[in-house]
């Protein structure tokens, strides 16, 4: 972890451009949101267990390289209003991560509004079938990361925030069965999709079983706020 915190970027090298300073400080992409969620979660999982020192420096480089450039400054990046996976895997990463680090209330909720402005424009290239035109894959990466988010910020606001509900529900959580072929977790290939298994049952069935599939959602303790 104190290596992660020391990296030059967060980010993949094909999404820097040259690399150069100017491009790096405050670039925030899919690779950079996912590294602050992990650390984000591992500081608040385990907290008792990490060196003070560990845990002051992730909270710097997440304030650092996401939360000031993103919330504080209100930089505008391209994944903000898109309409694919990208706005609900960067939005919601650092959405998750300021749930879990921010003490600032007011960053907080700038915060929330910001994410909740991320999965409006991600659900926006949904059709009423509940279906994208990425393929399957990235069904599970960008609807995952968008039910990730929403669970975890219902639960924050006590239910008051809720983003599963609306008239397409159903359509999200029947999407898996309808895309199914005759053999066994085999789905149809269309978008940006390769060949072979994709198993929703180690993806999105395995953090909130109850809302994909339908049945009543399992029960879980966490250390959100």
């Amino acid at each position: 972890m104190w290596n992660v915190c020391g990296e030059y970027t967060w980010c993949l090298p094909a999404h820097l451009g040259t690399g150069e300073v100017g491009q790096v400080n405050g670039n925030i992409d899919l690779f950079a949101a996912e590294t602050v969620h992990m650390l984000a979660e591992i500081v608040t999982i385990h907290a008792e267990r990490l060196d003070r020192l560990v845990i002051e420096r992730i909270r710097f480089e997440a304030e650092r390289r996401i939360f000031i450039p993103l919330y504080r400054e209100q930089r505008k990046f391209h994944w903000q209003t898109a309409d694919h996976n990208w706005s609900a895997v960067c939005g919601g990463c650092c959405g998750m991560a300021a749930l879990l680090l921010l003490e600032d209330e007011s960053t907080l909720q700038e915060s929330i509004s910001h994410t909740v402005s991320c999965m409006n424009a991600f659900l926006s290239g949904y059709g009423e079938d509940g279906g994208c035109a990425e393929g399957i894959g990235y069904w599970v990466y960008g609807f995952g990361y968008f039910t990730y988010y929403a669970e975890m910020l219902r639960q924050y606001s006590e239910g008051e925030l809720d983003l599963l509900t609306g008239s397409k529900n159903n359509s999200y959580r029947s999407l898996p069965a309808a895309s199914s072929s005759v053999r066994r977790n085999i789905r149809e290939l269309f978008g940006q999709c390769r060949a072979g298994r994709h198993s929703f049952r180690t993806t999105l069935s395995a953090r909130v079983p109850g809302w994909v599939a339908g049945g009543s959602a399992a029960s879980y303790s966490t250390p959100y706020r």
